[in-house]
């Protein structure tokens, strides 16, 4: 599939799979990118929260 011819409105992986005859791997491709994309955020959130939690126990403000 040329490039110029992808729409902004779906994902490039459902485009491709679509055409080629294979819907139901486009909305597996889907799913595992959403998995990927919210186990990222969620070690986005936890190794910070954690760290700020030791430094308080700590009595480390982080101030110089």
């Amino acid at each position: 599939m040329p490039w110029n011819q992808l729409s902004n409105e779906v994902s490039p992986f459902v485009q491709v799979f679509s055409i080629s005859g294979l819907a139901g791997a486009a909305a597996i491709i889907n799913f595992v990118l959403l998995t990927a994309v919210l186990s990222v955020a969620n070690s986005g959130i936890y190794a910070p929260s954690r760290t700020l939690f030791s430094t308080s126990q700590n009595g480390e403000t982080g101030m110089p």
